[in-house]
């Protein structure tokens, strides 16, 4: 599945130069829904590093079949975490 990520401008954990690495793990939650959080790798697409506050095109790999279903379905905007920390967002094409 595609999206389009978005990188914080304010994330603490990103580096200064920008992520220089194409494979992450990280936490996908429903905007409004953030009780629960699913296990996705997102694969940045395109030149890097990738830097706060840029937009990119990801390849989407979300661990749980049932999630993967429900929001292929209704593509929801998605907020992308890892650990406690915010990271961006991210909209399903």
């Amino acid at each position: 599945m595609l999206g389009v990520f978005e990188l914080s401008s304010d994330c603490s954990i990103v580096p200064d130069g920008g992520l220089g690495i194409r494979f992450h793990r990280v936490e996908l939650v429903e905007e409004h829904e953030t009780a629960s959080a699913w296990i996705a790798e997102l694969e940045i697409l395109g030149d890097l590093p990738f830097h706060k506050g840029e937009r990119r095109d990801v390849r989407v790999r979300i661990m749980s079949d049932e999630f993967r279903l429900d929001v292929e379905a209704r593509k929801p905007d998605l907020l992308v975490q890892h650990g406690s920390d915010f990271v961006g967002s991210l909209v399903l094409i």
